[in-house]
């Protein structure tokens, strides 16, 4: 490493670059030894590091490549040739040693993978590398501590970077513990560990280190020789230092109280299911929202940062106190728990902030924290904490009413706190002040943690109220002795409160009542004061009583470890009864069974609004999942229940012969609905009335769902009116009817559904031709007719009506008076594996913790392959309770069944649901439950209600729809709307909005396609759930609502006049003036495949780039194939192999005529900004992106925030979708938050200990690209190049260097084919190899009854013990891997395949000629079981001479080969069923998932898992672009608001809407100036340096540090860099950095580092400098 560094040095330089390494070497880097001149020297010095980021940037990129194998195929040579330049580049005119390279490399290689994408820079990087060579050298760990300037942290203590590392493994919680003791808390860790060698990185903060500075590295040394010495292979693994979790120091509360039922969230967040999978952002925001307030009780600031959680005191009711600031009340018809802050009455002025940590925990939906629903500034009682109203109290009341708890409350209370506490925890957060009064119950015994100070009224900004004096009988030791300044909350003192908690419910008593509170708090802290325990208390309470109350904190257990005890407690049977002394109601999802029924709206939702409409933001009982973005997640829908036939009787599902299912045209179709849903589909007669752009829309999406016939009915002609929201129209059109007009461009869609006109009067007689039957233009009175049919034909017809008028929409739909839903959500039923069952009752089920079980209460359970307790592998489906994160319990008695040994899969039992629908006629005057999508408009839903029946009253008597600008016909509807709610007997309006109305009847008249698109995908989705029972429906009423899209500005009634045009429906909405700038506008459309197609369409339509300045650019480098043609509506069969992108255009122009649209095949990149270069993106008005890839996604977003242009996102998955908004200057970008990575099981569970089908079809994919890409690819590249080849290998010397070369040589060698016979052979030993003699190797390894180093079984839960495969050329199943196999082989090789492969006969007489050699296991064959473990080849000290012999035997081989002799590498295409690809994964993976005892898998699902296929369907692609187009108004309107743009995630399959307002962009502020990430400062006139100094200076920056790319244009310590002052910047990028600039660029990027006059960095935008 020594000469490595020597050699770096040794680099041609600069004589400033000489002096800033010799500054940098000779620095002190011990915190001890530095002088403060020193400091600001090394300071400076570490700023300059800061250029050679992009260079190491690069040079981890290359890594990442190198380790992404399925994305680069080139030989390792070539990937470090790209190193190497990158590190040419930043030395230019330098030749760099061989040995740095490879100590670098070498570096990277010993570490794993997420060290290279962890950001450091060069310094630290040598740094790593000399602290990793002196550990291997003494054999012992090597520590650096250097003290770090943060000053907001400095105020709490003394923050240090440590950096170690040592040759052996640690235990990070040891370690953690062990500083903490040492008052260390760990604010950032980063550990890095490969074979046993670790490296770590963390930020300690010291909370008291006065005078202690030498001790640091003391403690320190001690705490990571305790964790190296003793790690704990149990040990609970903290992501981040919850030692150092900050609290805010606020009032304990009294209890708050929650809603009545245990199922609903607050009124804010109706929509989250407390049971669904929690995932937060980790670690949680920090910051609060500040609120001023003033005596008047008027928000002066901060407001609008909260708006979303500000209540209106006007819908606030107090009912009974129960506390000295305690209340329940009601709030918009729900009950809640109202808590007054101390110091924030009325006639006050205060502050108050929001903890944004609090918020994420107290509103995600978690079961044991309080859930928060908002503030409300009364002009009585002050400002107010609204949380979920808690029926049962504190456990405080409850001990004062019942005294000591039995055992098995105190257990079970004590499960449910362990549980929240956990889960704040392993987000970062301790819990504030925990003790029995805020613990709170509902009314069935369940525990959750009170308000945690997610508010709090603040004296100062920052300052908060202190401790109650009471509050230190549950306080820890540590906290109590702390300094009040700085105390912190951490983990381990909330273990200790939770010790109290559980001895005040044991004993019933509170803790030191013959103490006051000074003597108690002095006894606990300085004499080891302890509360005595009761001699009857069970052993296990009393124990762990103990060890919560360890003086040291460090050796008291986490949470994750006392849940583990509580629930091994045999008192702990997880009844979901209440307490005996309550009342003995049951959780509403306990009284499931396996067919629920709905009897009334009533009950879907168990809470209600009182003479109010209720409104719920999900329909029945439905279940709000999670946005995982892994595909395997949405094959579930594929798995259709082995029942679904049964129980659906009550409606025609369609057709009992239906056709067979095209795979290849329907593949992303039915990895959403699977072939049963898909057969009912091809089995179903829709009717879709009115053609306008709704009923259009609706049709397009059902005929390419492919459902068996759509008839559709208009009586009426088309208008010119018609043209900008019926994509089918044409001005040809105008005059015929719309049904006829529609027929033929609609059937083009589809050959496969029967698409007929019916242009008569409808009667109510034809609808019984129809599964379903949609109205989109129908009077009132006609539907409730038509509906009133339906309803009672048998079996009964789905009915949907839907209006779309301007910007406000509705639906209703009613199937019948029974409807079974098949499949609720689409999912596939979930599965754990168990770990352990008790013979007890009810019995206690464990699973491994590999996954979170996700069932819930009342669930339905079926057990298989359990060793020992076989009663249960009956395959009777069972109800489960008290349903854990990995346990739950079981409501059977299993004291008389066997013991249970090992082994075990529970899985989820699906279950079908009937719902009772209304008919409209009483549904009108009784709606129930409204579907809410947009929260900030919480009372729209009953106003739209009367407003749509209004409008029908009003048609009825003008006899016709009222005029767009019109004043009397809007006062017209405003009087009818006002009379229905007058004589409306309940759920009365206190205000009808006539502003509201007013825009409702201007647009009344109008189909806007935007809201046609969104309607049309809403209504095609329920259709498909009509016909199949597939997902939830709606249920019953949805309203919708977009009138933020109206100008900015006021519009001029006249402005809404119709000019005799075909976009004159809009300009009766939007006014002139917006149709004008949309048609003027340029636009950038970004991919043409289902959602450009989409847009395309909505586009053209809309009149955007359809004037004489508007031009619209699209770009897409794919072409088309058959599958898309399923969603991608643009194209057609005859268009299979041409550009998407040139098609799309052409077709969308025939939609109209004056589209300015240019198509082009370019992939948007650095690669084409010669194409797409800055001229181009600055003439752009909006970017509209519709990619399936998140990298591209990024470059776009990069490219929008560099020109400050609109960026219009969205993406669909399956049924689900969403979209966001990217607004300059006032939103977020989206590269400003990430999606977490997908799970990615370890690779020595896919490669040897596979537990799922998964594992082995990701095998199956591995070996597949492994057998017939990789290794032709690498005996290529070796034949092209010999020489370049070998010499890369015998450099890199490692094992997989050795590994490359075996495999060539195999291929060229002993596994080298000639004929076709060849190939059979080769793959019946790869069948042998694969599913035998590896199997035969891993047991003889590791015997059925082989133990761990601490005694457990090997092969338990979830490991499955292998059995191996014996070969039968009577088995399909080997047969046809073997076939499929060696014709791949073949194809390798160039070898042609004989007609015989036909037959089965000769085929199976050709495998059983060959001779397969026995199999002998080997001793001392090291297999893999690590699962951090990155790679599988085991590195061995004779590698390199290995390598030479290796490659000694290739150039032997080589000379018998002719010279032209090369493989052909098979590239995987899971689209084409004729070419063996699938067949052989399917096969691979389904041998393997035989050797494992894994159920196996067809080659249709194989196909979606393997082939990565993601799910897509028409109906979610539609209306996420009808939502993008909704914004576009607001867009090229301009002058909105951030809160006037909608974000939006939508799941189609349950219903669920949330909209919400996009997330403004952080802002950096400076003296009177602020910008944020939108900002970029932009210099013209081609400034000297001298210039952009005094340029900035005049900002009040001083400048000390400008780079350009990966060079240095200027330092102020180099003296020599004075000289370039009058130089122009351009001209130093030119000479300095060697930029090459082409023609098309204007200016050039600089980064620029300031400090202002107090020595603060601050963080400027980048600066643009013009120079032409």
């Amino acid at each position: 490493m020594a000469a490595a560094l020597e050699c770096w040095s040794r680099r041609a330089t600069s004589d400033e670059d000489d002096a800033f390494l010799a500054a940098h070497s000779s620095q002190p880097r011990d915190s001890s030894s530095s002088s403060p001149s020193s400091s600001l020297v090394h300071k400076k010095l570490l700023k300059l590091t800061r250029n050679v980021s992009e260079a190491l940037s690069s040079l981890r990129n290359s890594l990442n490549a190198m380790n992404d194998s399925s994305k680069h195929d080139a030989p390792r040579n070539l990937v470090w040739t790209t190193v190497v330049r990158n590190l040419s580049h930043l030395y230019p005119g330098t030749h760099l040693p061989e040995k740095l390279v490879c100590n670098i490399r070498r570096h990277y290689d010993s570490l794993p993978l997420s060290y290279s994408q962890a950001g450091f820079d060069v310094k630290d990087v040598f740094l790593h590398m000399k602290l990793m060579e002196q550990a291997l050298e003494d054999e012992q760990a090597a520590i650096l501590i250097e003290e770090e300037g943060d000053g907001e942290i400095q105020l709490q203590g003394s923050l240090f970077k440590l950096t170690f590392a040592c040759n052996s493994p640690i235990s990070w919680p040891t370690m953690s513990c062990a500083l903490d003791g040492y008052s260390i808390c760990c604010k950032k860790i980063q550990i890095f560990e490969k074979k046993g060698f670790t490296l770590g990185i963390v930020l300690l903060l010291v909370l008291s280190s006065g005078g202690q500075d030498k001790l640091i590295r003391t403690w320190v040394e001690s705490a990571l020789k305790i964790s190296m010495k003793r790690p704990k292979a149990g040990g609970v693994k903290l992501p981040f230092g919850l030692c150092g979790c900050q609290e805010e120091n606020t009032k304990g509360r009294g209890h708050g109280e929650i809603v009545e039922d245990g199922g609903d969230a607050c009124c804010r967040n109706g929509f989250e299911n407390l049971s669904q999978k929690i995932q937060l952002q980790v670690p949680l925001p920090s910051s609060s929202f500040l609120v001023v307030v003033d005596e008047w009780q008027t928000i002066q600031s901060g407001g609008d940062s909260i708006e979303k959680w500000l209540l209106n005191s006007d819908s606030l009711e107090f009912a009974e106190q129960i506390g000295p600031n305690s209340y329940k009340g009601m709030y918009m018809g729900k009950k809640v728990g109202i808590e007054k802050l101390r110091g924030c009455e009325k006639g006050s002025s205060y502050e108050f902030e929001l903890r944004k940590d609090r918020l994420a925990l107290m509103t995600c939906g978690h079961r044991s924290i309080m859930q928060f629903c908002g503030v409300c500034v009364d002009e009585n009682y002050g400002l107010c904490v609204l949380t979920k109203l808690v029926e049962g109290g504190s456990v405080h009341d409850l001990m004062l009413k019942n005294k000591k708890l039995p055992s098995k409350d105190v257990v079970r209370i004590a499960v449910d706190v362990a549980e929240g506490i956990k889960f704040m925890n392993d987000h970062g957060v301790a819990y504030r002040d925990l003790n029995t009064q805020r613990i709170l119950l509902d009314k069935h015994g369940n525990a959750c943690l009170g308000d945690m100070g997610i508010v709090t009224a603040c004296k100062s900004v920052g300052e908060a109220l202190d401790y109650e004096t009471d509050g230190y009988r549950w306080l820890a030791p540590e906290i109590i002795a702390g300094d009040p300044e700085s105390v912190t909350e951490t983990w381990m003192s909330n273990v200790y409160s939770f010790g109290m908690i559980i001895w005040e419910m044991v004993t019933g008593e509170a803790a030191y009542l013959a103490y006051s509170p000074v003597q108690a708090a002095v006894g606990i802290a300085a004499c080891g004061l302890r509360p005595e325990i009761p001699k009857d208390c069970p052993q296990t309470l009393k124990s762990l009583m103990i060890k919560c109350w360890n003086n040291t904190p460090s050796k008291r257990p986490n949470f994750s470890e006392i849940l583990a005890i509580l629930l091994r407690t045999n008192n702990y049977n997880s009844s979901n009864r209440l307490l005996y002394y309550m009342l003995p109601t049951k959780r509403p999802c306990e009284v499931l069974v396996a067919v629920e029924e709905v009897t009334d709206n009533n009950d879907i939702c168990s809470s209600s609004f009182s003479k109010k409409n209720r409104i719920a933001a999900g329909t029945a009982d439905s279940t709000v999942i999670s946005d995982d973005t892994t595909v395997r997640s949405f094959i579930n829908s594929s798995s259709e229940s082995g029942n679904t036939s049964e129980g659906v009787s009550a409606m025609a599902l369609g057709d009992s012969n239906p056709p067979d299912i095209d795979e290849d045209l329907h593949s992303r179709q039915l990895a959403v609905y699977g072939r049963e849903t898909m057969r009912r589909l091809f089995g179903s007669n829709v009717l879709v009335s009115g053609m306008q752009g709704l009923g259009v829309e609706i049709a397009k999406n059902l005929i390419l769902a492919g459902v068996k016939s759509v008839t559709l009915h208009d009586e009426g002609n088309v208008e010119l009116w018609d043209l900008s929201s019926n994509f089918v129209f044409s001005e040809n059109d105008v005059g015929k009817n719309r049904a006829t007009s529609s027929v033929s461009k609609l059937q083009e869609l589809n050959n496969a559904v029967i698409v007929q006109s019916l242009t008569t009067h409808l009667t109510k007689e034809q609808l019984s031709n129809f599964q379903a039957v949609v109205f989109t233009d129908i009077s009132l009175e006609k539907a409730c007719e038509f509906n009133d049919y339906c309803r009672s034909h048998q079996p009964p017809i789905a009915f949907i009506k839907t209006e779309v008028r301007g910007l406000f929409g509705s639906v209703f739909c009613d199937f019948g008076p029974e409807f079974t839903v098949v499949d609720v959500d689409g999912e596939e039923p979930h599965s754990g594996i168990i770990a352990s069952i008790s013979n007890d009752n009810p019995s206690l089920v464990s699973c491994v913790d590999d996954e979170r079980l996700e069932f819930q209460d009342g669930d339905l359970v079926v057990f298989s392959e359990i060793h020992g307790m076989k009663e249960l592998n009956d395959g009777k489906p069972r109800k489960i309770k008290n349903a854990r994160a990995y346990s739950f319990t079981l409501e059977e008695d299993t004291t008389n069944y066997g013991m249970y040994e090992k082994g075990g899969i529970v899985t989820q039992v699906k279950q079908t649901k009937v719902l009772n629908f209304k008919s409209l006629r009483e549904a009108l005057s009784d709606p129930g439950d409204f579907l809410l999508s947009d929260f900030s408009k919480f009372d729209r839903p009953p106003l739209l209600h009367l407003a749509f029946q209004g409008l029908d009253k009003l048609i009825s008597e003008l006899g016709r729809l009222p005029v767009a600008g019109s004043e009397e016909d809007a006062q017209k509807l405003i009087s009818i709307v006002s009379e229905i709610n007058d004589n409306t007997s309940d759920g009365k309006l206190e205000d009808i909005n006539p502003k509201l109305l007013r825009n409702f009847a201007f647009g009344a008249r109008a189909v806007l396609n935007p809201m046609a698109a969104m309607f049309g995908g809403i209504v095609g989705q329920e259709v498909v759930k009509a016909c199949s029972g597939k997902f939830h429906p709606l249920f019953q009423f949805f309203y919708f609502d977009s009138v933020e899209s109206l100008p900015s500005e006021p519009v001029d009634p006249d402005d809404f006049r119709p000019v005799n045009g075909r976009y004159d429906a809009q300009i009766s909405v939007f006014g002139r003036k917006l149709q004008k700038k949309l048609e003027d506008s340029k636009v950038f459309v970004v991919g043409s495949g289902a959602l450009g197609c989409e847009f395309l369409k909505n586009l053209a339509l809309m009149g955007v780039s359809c004037g004489s300045q508007g031009k619209l650019t699209i770009t897409d480098d794919d072409v088309i194939e058959k599958s898309n043609l399923s969603r991608q509506f643009l194209f057609r069969d005859w268009n299979i192999g041409q550009a998407k992108s040139t098609v799309a255009a052409s077709a969308s122009a025939s939609i109209n005529p004056s589209f300015n649209i240019e198509a082009l095949q370019n992939r948007v990149g650095t690669e084409t900004e010669n194409v797409f270069n800055d001229t181009f993106w600055e003439n752009l008005n909006v970017v509209i992106n519709a990619l399936d890839n998140v990298n591209a996604r990024l470059y776009v977003d990069q490219r929008c925030l560099y020109f400050q242009k609109p960026l219009l996102e969205s993406g669909t998955l399956g049924a689900k979708c969403n979209t966001q908004m990217v607004i300059p200057h006032l939103t977020e970008n989206y590269g400003a938050s990430r999606d977490p990575p997908e799970k990615q099981a370890p690779m020595c569970t896919v490669h040897s200990f596979p537990h799922n089908i998964d594992h082995c079809l990701t095998w199956a994919r591995s070996e597949f690209e492994g057998l017939l890409e990789k290794t032709p690819a690498e005996v290529n590249a070796y034949l092209s190049n010999p020489s370049e080849y070998t010499s890369s290998m015998r450099n890199a010397g490692d094992a997989q260097a050795r590994d490359n070369l075996e495999r060539v040589l195999e291929c060229l060698d002993r596994d080298k084919c000639e004929t076709f016979e060849d190939c059979i052979s080769w793959a019946r030993l790869k069948f042998e190899d694969y599913f035998a003699n590896r199997l035969k190797q891993l047991i003889y390894t590791f015997p059925e009854d082989a133990a761990t180093s601490t005694g457990a079984p090997f092969w338990s839960a979830p490991k499955r013990f292998p059995h191996p495969l014996q070969f039968s050329s009577s088995d399909v199943g080997h047969r046809n891997f073997v076939l499929a196999t060696s014709i791949l082989r073949a194809e390798t090789f160039g070898i042609p395949i004989p007609d015989w492969v036909k037959n089965t006969r000769k085929v199976a007489e050709a495998v059983d000629r060959l001779i397969v050699p026995d199999f002998q296991p080997k001793k001392g064959v090291k297999i893999v079981t690590d699962e951090k473990a990155t790679s599988l080849a085991t590195a061995s000290i004779d590698d390199a001479a290995v390598i030479n012999d290796l490659i000694v035997e290739l150039e032997r081989c080589r000379a018998k080969l002719p010279s032209e002799f090369r493989m052909k590498p098979i590239q995987f295409e899971k689209d084409d069923d004729t070419n063996y690809h699938m067949d052989v994964i399917a096969g691979l993976a389904n041998m393997r998932a035989r050797n494992y005892s894994i159920p196996e898998v067809d080659k249709l699902k194989a196909k979606f898992i393997a082939g990565r296929i993601i799910p897509a369907i028409a109906t979610s692609t539609a209306m996420a672009t009808g939502l993008v187009c909704l914004e576009l108004y607001k867009v090229l309107d301009g002058g909105h608001k951030v809160e006037d743009y909608r974000n939006t995630f939508a799941n189609l399959a349950l219903p669920l809407f949330s909209i919400a307002e996009p997330v403004p962009p952080k802002i950096i502020k400076h003296q009177d100036m602020n910008w944020t990430v939108w900002d970029r400062w932009i210099v013209g006139d081609n400034p000297t340096l001298r210039e952009l100094l005094e340029w900035l200076k005049a900002k009040g920056l001083n400048a000390y540090s400008i780079s350009c790319g990966s060079c240095l244009l200027y330092n102020s310590m180099f003296p020599k860099h004075k000289e370039r002052m009058d130089k122009k910047v351009a001209d130093l990028g030119r000479d300095v950095a060697k930029l090459d600039i082409p023609s098309y660029r204007r200016h050039l990027d600089v980064v620029v580092a300031c400090e202002d006059d107090n020595d603060n960095d601050i963080d400027i935008p980048q600066i643009s400098i013009y120079f032409r």
